[in-house]
């Protein structure tokens, strides 16, 4: 999942970015489900269903199903 990170962004626009397609998740995580439809609806590269389940088979997610793009964001921004 590390396509080239747009560095004009904080960290704090891109976890508002995901926290807004996180509907009901726990603070700082998102479905896998959610992060899926995401990458297929918006974007100037919208990925195929297909591309978006190959891209996120590969994150790590909790035992709930849960991907934690807070610890992600800090790590790929605070480089």
């Amino acid at each position: 999942m590390s396509r080239k990170v747009n560095a004009d962004y904080s960290v704090d626009e891109v976890r508002k970015a995901f926290k807004v397609f996180s509907n009901s998740a726990p603070d700082g995580y998102i479905r896998v489900a959610d992060l899926e439809k995401a990458l297929q609806t918006y974007g100037k590269e919208k990925l195929s269903d297909e591309e978006a389940k190959n891209l996120c088979s590969q994150i790590e997610t909790n035992s709930e199903g849960l991907f934690n793009y807070a610890d992600y964001v800090n790590l790929m921004l605070n480089q």
